[in-house]
């Protein structure tokens, strides 16, 4: 259309243009000529506009016809492809179909055959062929046992011989077979009789020489205890020193060998120890100095009590004596705390403990063991990290390993009223410990180095095991 046009308005302007220029020849010098001429100079180049104008709505025209042609193409394909899945679910529908088809018509067969089954006549046939069967099977079993009598009747003649052989042959076989075979089957079975009764023997006698080795084991333990118990005199510190590393090494030895006798005394033991002497240590200077450390702990009107090795030393009421662990009873005075033992010593065993390590300081305790820090807090043993700052001889000292050991250890679960610092022996500088807050606060303990029950002790320049406090 737009093509149409523009050849219309071509051919009037070009008639135009012919009709002016004949009126400019006929007046070639006339005003109206010139003016003519702009006239056709200016629609010639409104024409070229309104030309240029058709061509780019004819492209436009063009271009949106070609998109449109796109857009119908593409909307016959999605219609297509819509159609081939309408096509695929209607073939599915129609498979779903028959299927239920073949469905509804198997159970049509199930229920007709049920209802066939429940019918009397259906029963009543049934009932006589199985009748009729069973008269079959009757008729048969009767057959046989007519064939099987007549063969016993035959063979009745010659069967009493057998019932009279057989017995006959057993009398002869148990009047011979005892002289020729009798030793032969005697040795032949007696071993077997012999080891049914012996096991039960053996094992008695295994239970009688483990009964009095147990026994034998009591009566050394309790002769070396009454040896430690009978030690009351005043040795100087190089005697204690030997005298102690010999008695704590032979009741390890003991303790090894037989340790659940051990576990099973642990009252006697007790029992033993609470009557035991005071050891007096000469020369406490000496051991002042690199030795002893206070152990703060915070004060309870109900002190707890908290678990020390049984080889520790604690400072006696007048200050010239240390007194063991083991030798602790109810009463007796400790010098740092100016308090008394208000529990009987009890000997127990921590199954874990944690080993930590501050400079040269070393201290086995329970998971649970309060320790104190320098800002004044205390903390629980499991709680510290490597490179966290603990109290040694009362300098802010970072800890430098934490290590868990799963060994058991005995330890000697004491209580001090009050609840005041007390003084323990120890061969090195120790890490200031608290025991475990529960309800109320315990009495005081130190870290030192270990020296549980089991555990290979360190030996020290000054000749005595390192102490160990433990929950």
């Amino acid at each position: 259309m737009s093509f149409f046009m523009s050849d219309r308005l071509a051919w009037a302007v070009k008639n135009e243009m012919e009709l002016q220029r004949r009126v400019c020849a006929e007046r070639p010098f006339s005003a109206e000529k010139l003016n003519t001429q702009h006239f056709e100079a200016r629609f010639a180049d409104q024409a070229k506009e309104e030309a240029k104008k058709a061509e780019a709505d004819a492209q436009r025209h063009l271009e949106e016809c070609q998109a449109r042609a796109k857009a119908g193409e593409e909307a016959l394909s999605r219609a297509e492809a819509s159609g081939k899945r309408v096509e695929q679910l209607l073939q599915e529908s129609q498979a779903e179909v028959t299927r239920m088809h073949k469905d509804h018509e198997e159970c049509q067969a199930r229920a007709q055959a049920a209802e066939e089954a429940l019918r009397p006549d259906a029963s009543a046939k049934k009932t006589e062929q199985l009748f009729v069967e069973t008269q079959a099977k009757v008729k048969k079993a009767e057959a046989k046992e007519t064939e099987a009598s007549l063969h016993s009747e035959t063979a009745t003649w010659g069967s009493w011989r057998y019932f009279v052989a057989v017995p006959f042959l057993l009398l002869c076989f148990w009047e011979f077979a005892p002289r020729c075979f009798g030793r032969s089957l005697a040795s032949f079975l007696c071993p077997a009789r012999n080891y049914a009764f012996g096991t039960e023997a053996s094992l008695k006698r295994r239970m009688d020489a483990q009964d009095k080795a147990v026994k034998q084991l009591k009566e050394d333990v309790d002769a070396i205890k009454d040896q430690l118990c009978r030690s009351k005199q005043q040795i100087p510190i190089s005697g204690m020193r030997q005298q102690l590393m010999a008695a704590v090494d032979s009741d390890q030895g003991v303790r090894q060998s037989s340790e659940p006798i051990a576990m099973q005394q642990s009252e006697t033991c007790s029992e033993v120890w609470s009557h035991t002497s005071w050891l007096e240590i000469s020369e406490r200077e000496e051991f002042e100095t690199n030795s002893l450390s206070k152990i703060s702990a915070g004060g309870t009107d109900s002190p707890e009590p908290c678990c020390y090795l049984q080889e520790s030393l604690f400072l006696a009421e007048d200050k010239g004596k240390y007194i063991p662990g083991f030798a602790l009873y109810e009463g007796c005075k400790i010098s740092a705390a100016d308090g008394t033992v208000i529990r009987v010593p009890e000997l127990h065993r921590a199954e874990k403990t944690l080993i930590l390590r501050a400079g040269s300081a070393v201290l086995q305790v329970t998971p649970d063991h309060r320790i104190p820090l320098p800002t004044g807090d205390t903390v629980p043993a499991d709680m510290l990290r490597i490179g966290q700052e603990v109290m040694v001889q009362n300098t802010p000292t970072q800890l430098t390993s934490v290590e868990l050991s799963s060994v058991p250890v005995n330890v000697l679960k004491l209580a001090f009223d009050p609840d005041l610092p007390v003084e323990v022996l120890v061969p090195l500088p120790a890490i200031q410990s608290k025991v475990k807050r529960a309800c109320e606060e315990g009495a005081p303990a130190q870290l030192g180095a270990p020296f549980p029950g089991g555990f290979q002790h360190p030996r020290h320049g000054d000749g005595l095991p390192g102490l160990s406090l433990t929950r």
